[in-house]
């Protein structure tokens, strides 16, 4: 049997509305979210390179790196962390969407597979 990568029915000129929900999950996280959590990142590793040298970032969050920066740096490294790992959490929720939707696609189409073996 082929697998496809993608379900016919994103394609259709009047797609289900889980078929747009996916489609428009793909394009969020295509256009948004993979975006947003790169900038992030960069964002945190730059001032962690910036405010303790090109060896911080492997433990930027390590006692030892806390206590090389000034109080207002420490505390703008945790925002930077937790905004890093919200943005991060949100690729993989989703990712996440994207899996319950393509089930919700597939699932009338095993059920008609069913309905035809059954026959």
């Amino acid at each position: 049997m082929l697998v496809q990568p993608t379900q016919p029915e994103v394609f259709a000129s009047q797609p289900e509305p889980a078929a747009r929900r996916l489609g428009d999950t793909v394009a969020d996280l295509q256009e948004e979210t993979q975006q947003r959590a790169r900038l992030a990142h960069q964002a945190l590793d730059e001032f962690v390179r910036e405010k303790v040298g090109p060896n911080g970032r492997s433990e930027p969050s390590s006692a030892d790196t806390l206590s090389k920066l000034e109080p207002a740096d420490a505390q703008k490294l945790w925002a930077l962390q937790d905004y890093a790992a919200k943005t991060r959490e949100g690729l993989y929720r989703g990712f996440e969407s994207l899996d319950g939707l393509r089930h919700e696609l597939e699932k009338p189409l095993n059920e008609r597979r069913a309905g035809q073996g059954a026959v």
